[in-house]
């Protein structure tokens, strides 16, 4: 969320010349509304500006806008200042651009070489939050794919009390959740194994399927097999019994 203002020492994106955005950081507040900026590279020209010309950046964290004291000053594991140190953020700017000046000893540095340092100490600030924030997200990530993978191994402990068709329903749902192209690029790697796992049981489901189905058909294969034999008794039988009246008729006739 934007400030409704910026203190000296802030580092901004500030829109040069109505057109495009680039790296400045709040020398002052002018109390008309507007602030003075010294540019990233150092142009002298179109340095006041508006609020609405400028921005917050947030290249490795949305507290990173402040403007470094000296070189290590920020700690390797802190994400720098929180919400609650905003307002005492605010009260030190002054003094943090004071001590700026005593960072190096004195008239053995121009204003400029100053300015160039003090770039170098941001950028490596933003280097360290974002080497924080890939640890944070790596651990994040991990955190998920080991309690995803917990659940999962209940869920297809639970689908082997169903029968293989529900099943297959419910394992095709677990393809769609977990199949790597749904996920994040940062997590397909972790999906990647909880997909084949889900992939293994679907394809042990669907034999198991198969199987049922071949024994289905060949008992029903077996059922036809007994009716038409059945039947071809049964057609035997009758043949026999019309043979035999015939042949009693005609002992019957002979005797008249």
């Amino acid at each position: 969320t934007e400030r409704s203002s910026y203190l000296p020492g802030n580092v901004v994106k500030a829109r040069f010349q109505r057109g495009c955005w680039y790296l400045a950081r709040i020398a002052c507040e002018n109390g008309d509304g507007t602030f003075t900026i010294t540019w990233k590279d150092g142009d002298a020209s179109d340095r006041v500006k508006t609020m609405d010309e400028l921005t917050y950046i947030r290249p490795g964290d949305e507290k990173s806008a402040s403007w470094p004291k000296q070189v290590g000053q920020q700690a390797a594991g802190s994400m720098g200042p929180s919400r609650k140190d905003d307002e005492a953020e605010e009260v030190d700017d002054d003094e943090a651009d004071a001590e700026a000046t005593t960072d190096v000893p004195p008239n053995t540095k121009t204003p400029e070489e100053e300015e160039k340092i003090r770039w170098q100490q941001w950028e490596e600030q933003q280097e360290q939050f974002r080497k924080i924030l890939e640890t944070r997200q790596e651990d994040e990530d991990k955190n998920w794919a080991e309690n995803r993978m917990a659940r999962l191994r209940r869920e297809l402990k639970d689908l082997q009390q169903l029968a293989p068709g529900l099943r297959k329903a419910r394992l095709r749902k677990l393809q769609l959740e977990l199949h790597p192209d749904k996920q994040p690029e940062r997590l397909r790697a972790q999906a990647q194994e909880l997909f084949l796992i889900v992939q293994g049981k679907w394809e042990a489901n669907e034999a198991a399927l198969q199987r049922d189905a071949s024994a289905r058909e060949a008992a029903e294969e077996q059922e036809r097999r007994r009716r038409r034999e059945e039947k071809e008794k049964e057609r035997q039988r009758r043949q026999d019994e019309q043979a035999r009246e015939a042949k009693r008729r005609q002992e019957e006739d002979a005797e008249e």
